[in-house]
């Protein structure tokens, strides 16, 4: 075979990989249950491990520059991702019977869960800036949506990839504003245990895998670590000219 690549083709990233193995496989199961084929090639193997985590973040002068071009009825979707850090299938079928203003808390009926087919519910405590960015939005006696005009998969992605390219921000999509809502939280000194809970995190180990500290956080954790450095040295200094 000619493994020779043409200047045109483009390099597949794993997960498409893994998609098109898995169709190709699940094509060879269906011929093989219809006696077309007698073994299915694909049975014995392993798709490469993916890493879905992408360590982009989003700035805050990023997160300025988005809001200034995302239209106004979709605006507060955008501030709820980032402030929440709600998953887009959670924010789409989030009801208003589910949510709570008095108490501050909502809740997301199943969640995905790999021990459970139904999925879990999970209660998520709301920020004092979530209730007052609710208590803004109106609610439809024919829908009991929280955010009934949320578009569907496919219409948000051209949206969001519409808004980055007018905002001049790269790299980012509707599901990476988890991203800097975890990060946030994390840099703001939130227990991590509790960022897994509100974020609907299995396990600690995927939570800390969404905690890429932003830039500006580095540099101030550098900075108190150089002060304390700098202190250790001045008293090391003048015990020795004692």
């Amino acid at each position: 075979m000619n493994k020779t690549v043409l200047p045109t083709e483009k390099r597949r990233i794993i997960a498409t990989v893994n998609r098109y193995l898995s169709l190709l496989g699940s094509c060879f199961t269906l011929a093989e249950a219809n006696g077309k084929v007698d073994k299915n090639p694909y049975r014995s193997m392993r798709l490469e491990k993916e890493n879905n985590i992408s360590d982009r973040i989003m700035t805050y002068e990023e997160e300025d520059q988005l809001l200034k071009v995302v239209s106004l009825k979709f605006r507060p979707m955008v501030k709820f991702a980032v402030l929440t850090a709600m998953r887009p299938s959670s924010q789409r079928k989030l009801e208003w019977k589910n949510v709570n203003l008095n108490k501050g808390t909502m809740v997301l009926r199943g969640v995905k869960d790999l021990r459970s087919t139904a999925g879990k519910d999970v209660v998520i405590q709301m920020m004092p800036e979530v209730v007052e960015l609710l208590n803004t939005l109106p609610q439809r006696i024919d829908c009991p949506k929280v955010f009934y005009n949320f578009p569907s998969s496919f219409r948000l992605c051209k949206l969001f990839k519409q808004w980055t390219g007018e905002a001049g921000v790269e790299g980012l999509t509707w599901t990476r504003l988890r991203n800097p809502g975890i990060s946030r939280m994390y840099e703001g000194g939130v227990d991590i245990y509790v960022i897994q809970s509100q974020a609907g995190h299995s396990s600690r180990e995927m939570t800390e895998r969404y905690t890429s500290p932003s830039e500006a956080h580095k540099k101030e954790e550098l900075e108190k670590y150089s002060n304390s450095i700098l202190i250790d040295i001045t008293t090391d200094t003048k015990a020795m000219g004692n």
